[in-house]
């Protein structure tokens, strides 16, 4: 068997940060000082921020004796302006290995909404050992007015109502990425970076109490939208965290304001934006009769922030050791 250690990072960034800046504030460089054998970096942006990117992120890499091996990227237009937001995938080796790996790269955009929103891949494939793995970025709307198929009906301002038409929206669209960017491109293992806009089913005001009486595993499984659809196996399965027990922080503001009184009273103005794990990073194994290729054990699951969360931008991260039969 052959191990590879694995990190992968994902940015969310809303503001008109420097990327020098956001990455000396999180904590990809004390990652990268302990010379994993893969980088992924995941960049949610605005299309400005995009410029140069590329040349920046090889630059500070390159300090760390990494080298590129491929990148994808793709742009959508912002429901809240004028601009475009994209993502932008980035693969990193280090400098000393050699996968004699081939990279492709795939998108798909859900047609159930009026912006440019899906997900984007990056395949590694090993010859010599026919495998195939990858890299996968996802990126979904945070509001229903973003919604092309259905109509908020709007009389209705529960939480409850709103989260039900908008996980049939949602699912949808995520099985449509899995059919094009996973099963048909026959992986055998997949590291997932998620900005997939899925709602908890509870108040903001009730979530350090339920957290600190039952702890994060549990209020996840009691109220995490996604979840509930994977369990009732509406979505792909996919596991999250250390031992499969999700998250270890607890969920914030992306960009802190409002509260739940106001969220229900302006729903369908879509104002708000409530706790929630925003940035979320899944892995996945797929074997056929029980002869599976590729393991995959996390090893850490966190926000990279010192603050937990800003409203400029959050980093999340994951240490992966990936065994490769």
């Amino acid at each position: 068997m052959q191990k590879l250690k694995i990190s992968a990072f994902s940015f969310n960034i809303n503001a008109n940060n420097k990327i020098h800046d956001i990455l000396k504030s999180s904590c990809l460089y004390e990652i990268l000082e302990q010379k994993y054998d893969l980088i992924a970096i995941n960049i949610i942006h605005e299309e400005h921020f995009a410029k140069n990117l590329n040349n920046i992120l090889n630059q500070e890499l390159k300090k760390f004796e990494y080298k590129f091996e491929s990148k994808t990227d793709y742009l959508g237009h912002n429901e809240n302006s004028e601009s475009w937001r994209g993502i932008t995938l980035f693969i990193y080796s280090k400098k000393s290995l050699d996968l004699k790996a081939v990279y492709e790269t795939n998108h798909f955009i859900c047609d159930d909404f009026l912006i440019k929103k899906g997900a984007i891949l990056i395949k590694i494939i090993i010859p010599d050992k026919n495998i195939n793995f990858g890299f996968l970025s996802l990126h979904m709307p945070y509001n229903t007015h973003s919604i092309n198929t259905i109509t908020m009906k709007k009389n209705s301002n529960s939480l409850e109502y709103h989260m039900q038409e908008r996980s049939s929206v949602w699912n949808r669209c995520i099985n449509n990425i899995f059919n094009k960017l996973v099963f048909s491109e026959k992986l055998d293992g997949v590291i997932i970076m998620s900005d997939q806009n899925y709602q908890l089913s509870c108040n903001d005001k009730d979530i350090d109490e339920y957290i600190n009486k039952n702890g994060i595993s549990k209020f996840r499984d009691e109220v995490d939208d996604f979840y509930h659809n994977m369990k009732k196996g509406e979505i792909p399965m996919v596991v999250e965290g250390v031992n499969a027990k999700g998250p270890t922080h607890v969920p914030y503001h992306k960009e802190p304001q409002g509260n739940i009184e106001k969220y229900e009273k302006d729903l369908n103005k879509n104002k708000c934006k409530m706790r929630n794990w925003y940035d979320r990073i899944f892995y996945q194994v797929y074997s056929k009769d029980n002869d599976a290729k590729i393991q995959i054990k996390c090893l850490k699951y966190d926000i990279c922030n010192e603050e937990k969360y800003s409203k400029n931008y959050s980093s999340t991260y994951c240490l992966f050791e990936v065994l490769f039969s």
